[in-house]
């Protein structure tokens, strides 16, 4: 419960500092903000951060419709 708040509010901050890029918080979130920044604000070429954006996306995909609808 507490683990699931802060990793909220840890996201919650870093849509914030990436303007609500998903693609980049995501990766802030796995790799760290410096590395997203050193990318030059794109996703860096990391293989497992990539890999890891791609999966919880596609996740979102698959399981959002049964959590966030009308």
């Amino acid at each position: 419960d507490v683990n699931i708040r802060v990793g909220l509010t840890f996201m919650k901050t870093l849509l914030q500092r990436f303007d609500q890029n998903l693609d980049l918080s995501l990766a802030a979130y796995n790799a760290g903000p410096t590395r997203v920044v050193e990318a030059g604000y794109q996703v860096p070429p990391i293989r497992q951060t990539q890999e890891y954006v791609k999966r919880v996306k596609e996740a979102m995909n698959e399981y959002g419709p049964l959590y966030w609808h009308d």
